[in-house]
């Protein structure tokens, strides 16, 4: 939806919560990845990620899941959202559920919020974005997690947001225009707003004629605080200005977000 000239897009996504029980904890620091694409998509295909949802993931946020290689597919959540239309469309996927839809559209905007199991006690949640069509108004755009705070506590420290872009650059000596890709524009482990029903930060978009692509990915750990099995709602939304402005979330309570801004 687009509210005074803002982008909101809104996922709510139920996934499933099963009994919990012994778990190791691993904190993996990820490592430039060396292998291609398409091998690090079919060993992640065999931890249960369905390859719809990879294909709507940026590279960097696939390598950060491959890497963490305790975690298996939960549910996931992709948006595509088209700017000449002003409409957007959401895809929710279940872990073992078929895909009722053939090949997600290509859009100028997509989201992924990637939910995996990390041992039986913890989830991991992802959420990464992409701009296929570099927007006009380059601000920081507010992202906002939230979850039931009866059954799911933030574990300290998980948090870590990432925005990169890709860009060309001219060679002062040969004139030659190459792509330079996976930049870091904005690494952050702290965030905007916390609470114990979700999470707020902002996703960075770096300004510049040269820019080719922007994307980016944030994860926090959750830790389960029921034993009892069955399903919950998590719900999270992207907020882009398409004025020279800039937009805000704020988070009031599972679920309950209000977009601000011009």
């Amino acid at each position: 939806m687009r509210t005074h000239g803002i982008l909101s897009v809104v996922m709510a996504l139920v996934l499933v919560v099963m009994c919990s029980g012994s778990v190791s904890y691993a904190d993996i620091s990820p490592a430039p990845c060396s292998m291609s694409e398409e091998a690090m998509d079919a060993a992640l295909v065999t931890r249960g990620y369905p390859q719809a949802v990879l294909d709507a993931m940026n590279p960097k946020a696939k390598e950060s899941i491959y890497y963490n290689s305790g975690l298996t597919f939960n549910a996931a959540c992709i948006i595509v959202y088209d700017e000449e239309t002003d409409r957007s469309q959401d895809y929710a996927i279940q872990a073992g559920q078929p895909i009722p839809y053939g090949q997600i559209p290509a859009s100028d905007l997509g989201l992924a919020w990637v939910i995996s199991n990390d041992g039986e006690d913890y989830l991991n949640v992802q959420v990464s974005y992409e701009w296929h069509s570099t927007p006009v108004f380059r601000f920081q755009d507010p992202i906002a997690l939230s979850w039931d705070g009866s059954e799911f506590a933030m574990v300290d420290d998980t948090f870590e947001k990432t925005d990169y872009y890709d860009d060309y650059r001219i060679d002062s000596v040969t004139g030659e225009t190459t792509l330079s890709s996976e930049n870091i524009h904005s690494r952050e482990t702290g965030y905007a707003q916390g609470s114990d029903d979700g999470v707020v930060w902002y996703a960075d978009l770096k300004g510049g004629l040269s820019i080719a692509n922007l994307y980016g990915e944030a994860s926090v750990t959750l830790e389960k605080l029921t034993l009892a099995s069955g399903t919950s709602q998590m719900y999270g939304v992207y907020a882009h200005s398409a004025v020279p402005m800039g937009a805000g979330i704020v988070l009031q309570g599972s679920g309950d977000f209000t977009v601000t801004g011009n």
